[in-house]
């Protein structure tokens, strides 16, 4: 590790303390021991903020020495490493200084309240010990989160109640045990495999509670820290003078923010349907990976830790980065590197825009980090109107016409190099190899500037393998199970149908053929399904109802409510999926995309929406869904279209929160309050003839509640004929709800009564 690598771990370990000590770890009786790393207050006579003790009683302990030894430089220049991720609240160089900066930033402190805060009696003043205190759910302020590992099950809210040091003494036994297994993994893995047992046992132990709400995680608080140290070791390394590593003002830092645009034009263009359950998987893989290689690409040019990256997810990434003439002149040159592969490998369909602000400390402190994320949201936004610049980079594509060529039958667009019609050209054919490997693999090992197996940006490429044949290079446990293998975990394989038999990902139209339970009756189709969470923008500007100031006014609370949502639908929503007929093309961040077996995907949509209400429960926070029916044959990407349009249908409702299938838009909760019609026409000996003649009057109702058409009010006398005509007099509950669904509530009624007809349907 060089110097910024190994100050901007000193970074991420230096709250370690705090679970040590919440975990009943003693220190030693020393006084002497507590003044070098914490405050002292004459006048209470003891010491304040013992964690940083702690803190470097971890680093002194069995394990800090192995991390040290193994994998850090012991001293960073001259001074210990242990005393520069220690001496955040007592530092007097200029590298503890940078991680003591690093730590007032991140937490959202300004200048002055950090120095109050740092000055203050940090001993609990409410009822509950330091130790006692829970992290307060974010979404439901009436509710926390349990003390667990993280996981599908611990990311819901639970009541309250105060924690003990047993159960923070169980947790960090774990802990102790999943890093000692990082010492049996190559070097070059420590930094990812130590983030991630970082994540999975500290983020829902709170960072602060003295004074504050507890509800920003330590390890938020901890990542966070270390991509400041990062920034600032960098933007400081010829500059260790103390006044300029403490100023507020100057605009040390750039935030990068990373777009991958036209995507899903990526996906979906040209793509032939018989092979798209073979591609599509390996499309959403690619763009997954090419998100994290071209992050880790950024860090490695501009000098900065891998944990700079800030967050990696759903299309996007951000970096924080160091504010110098060097740092912005070699992001424009990352930017023409990356125009110039898109044109080559995608015609300038889709591209990747590299948007940056500059941003000081202060800009990071309470009441100002929303004004941070609208500019750079802005930046963003015209990123986007400026995708390729033409005028400095090729304007017109060379197309080869020799005769010898032979277009490639997956893409449609692009020059394959052997005549065998089944083959595809070079830059398909990686989405085909995802796909495959992705099916089978344990792990995926990132190789930076050699060729791989896989190719994926410039010398980048990937490799395949069980864990015990990995080498030195980063390697992610892509497993979906929960077993800690010395590996930083990656959720990259989102569920799809596996033929165990045949060790193949099952086709579009084998799922189609499993509707319906795979019966003979009931139309055999599939149907696409995507989802998109409402309101992210009211909610991440809500105000605090006393102070009137954002709720999420730091970053560490940012990328925590940001982790949490992508985890919900790129994790657990991959686990609703398990055993059934459906294909994921894509989830994460705050939205999903589902192919499957048309009936199942209902299921699955009414399940996803339950389970996020459960999950964001006490917030505004919904999720609006468009599904469409179709045939396998069908080609995907005008389903994809239409898809967008259902799901666009069904978030311009009222309040959003809505569902739209069979060519309807209805508020989620109107629509599964159906008043019973499904069971009733599942228990009544209902004909085909009457359940058409249904639709039939659910036309006329909607011309009479929405165009005002007096002559369609004839649906109710004509119901009642059908009905005495069909039906026996024991069907009367029927006639009772029908009536009532066709003439308040038609669109739902339809909807409903589709279903059921196509469940019938031979």
């Amino acid at each position: 590790m060089n110097e910024v690598e190994s100050l901007a771990l000193a970074g991420l370990l230096h709250d370690i303390g705090k679970f040590r000590q919440r975990s009943g770890e003693i220190l030693p009786d020393k006084s002497y021991e507590l003044s070098a790393y914490c405050p002292f207050l004459e006048d209470k006579g003891y010491f304040t903020h013992q964690h940083a003790a702690h803190t470097a009683e971890f680093l002194k302990g069995i394990v800090g020495k192995q991390i040290q030894k193994s994998f850090v430089e012991t001293m960073i220049g001259s001074e210990s490493f242990e005393n520069i991720s220690s001496k955040h609240h007592k530092p007097s160089t200029p590298k503890e200084w940078i991680v003591a900066i690093a730590d007032r930033v991140a937490s959202g402190f300004e200048r002055e309240a950090f120095e109050k805060y740092n000055n203050a009696d940090d001993r609990q003043k409410e009822n509950l010990k330091y130790y006692e205190v829970p992290l307060d759910n974010f979404f439901d302020e009436s509710k926390i989160f349990a003390l667990e590992k993280f996981s599908s099950k611990s990311i819901y809210p639970t009541k309250h109640e105060k924690l003990t040091k047993e159960v923070y003494a169980k947790l960090y036994e774990a802990f102790l045990k999943d890093i000692a297994k990082l010492q049996e993994r190559p070097k070059a893995n420590f930094e990812n495999g130590l983030d991630f047992l970082l994540r999975k046992y500290t983020s829902f132990i709170p960072s602060s509670t003295y004074g504050t709400k507890a509800n920003i995680p330590l390890y938020d608080h901890l990542k966070t820290t270390a991509a400041f140290t990062s920034a600032l070791a960098k933007y400081h390394e010829n500059d260790m003078e103390l006044e300029s590593i403490k100023s507020y003002d100057k605009e040390k830092f750039i935030l990068i923010a990373g777009d991958f645009f036209g995507i899903q034009n990526f996906i979906f263009e040209n793509l032939p349907t018989e092979k798209a359950a073979k591609i599509l998987r390996g499309k959403s893989a690619f763009i997954q990976i090419f998100i994290k290689v071209v992050a880790l690409d950024i860090c490695k040019k501009l000098g900065l830790s891998k944990l700079s990256i800030v967050s990696d997810n759903a299309g996007k990434f951000e970096i924080l980065a160091a504010n110098t003439q060097e740092t912005q002149e070699k992001l424009q040159q990352i930017q023409k590197e990356l125009n110039e592969w898109f044109l080559t490998n995608t015609f300038g369909q889709s591209g990747m825009g590299i948007s940056y602000i500059e941003a000081s400390a202060n800009d990071f402190t309470s009441g100002k980090f929303q004004q941070l994320r609208e500019r750079l949201a802005k930046q963003i936004e015209l990123s986007k109107y400026k995708k390729f610049n033409l005028t400095s980079q090729k304007a017109v594509f060379e197309i080869e016409t020799k005769d010898n060529a032979h277009l490639c039958k997956t893409c449609n667009k692009r020059f394959k190099n052997n005549t065998n019609s089944d083959t595809a050209c070079e830059f398909c054919n990686i989405f085909i190899k995802l796909g495959e490997k992705l099916a089978k693999a344990e792990s995926i090992q990132i190789i930076a500037n050699t060729k791989g197996e896989v190719p994926i940006y410039k010398d980048y490429a990937v490799e395949f393998k069980s864990f015990i044949n990995v080498d030195s290079e980063i390697v992610y446990d892509i497993t979906n199970d929960e077993t800690f293998r010395g590996y930083a975990k990656w959720a990259l394989k989102s569920y799809v149908k596996f033929s165990e038999h045949e060790k193949r990902v099952e086709e579009f139209a084998e799922l189609a053929l499993e509707s319906c339970g795979g019966d003979s009756v009931g139309v055999k189709a599939l149907m696409s399904l995507k989802g998109d969470v409402d309101n992210m923008g009211k909610f991440l500007s809500k105000q605090d109802e006393k102070t009137k100031l954002p709720i999420i006014d730091s970053f560490a609370k940012f990328n925590f409510v940001s982790r949490l949502i992508d985890y919900f639908f790129s994790v657990k929503v991959s686990q609703m999926m398990d055993g059934k007929n459906l294909y994921t093309v894509f989830a994460g961040g705050d939205d999903f995309f589902i192919i499957g077996a048309w009936d199942e995907v209902i299921e699955i949509a009414k399940e996803i929406r339950a389970e996020f209400l459960a999950f964001v429960s006490g917030s505004e926070l919904t999720v609006s869904m468009g599904g469409v029916m179709f045939k396998s044959s069908k080609p995907i990407n005008y389903v994809a279209h239409l898809s967008e349009e259902a799901l666009e249908d069904a978030k311009a409702l009222e309040g959003k929160d809505g569902i739209s299938i069979f060519d309807e838009s209805v508020k989620w909760d109107d629509y599964l309050d159906d008043l019973g019609l499904f069971e009733e026409l599942e228990n009544a000996n209902v004909n085909t003839a009457f359940t058409y003649r249904l639709l039939e009057f659910v036309g006329m109702s909607k011309k009479v509640k929405y165009n005002g058409d007096i002559a369609s009010t004839l649906w109710k006398s004509k119901l009642n004929y059908s009905f005495n005509r069909n039906m026996d007099k024991g069907s009367i509950s029927l006639l009772t709800v029908v009536d009532k669904m066709i003439e308040k509530y038609p669109k739902e009624a339809k909807m409903k009564i589709s279903e059921f007809i196509y469940k019938r349907r031979d």
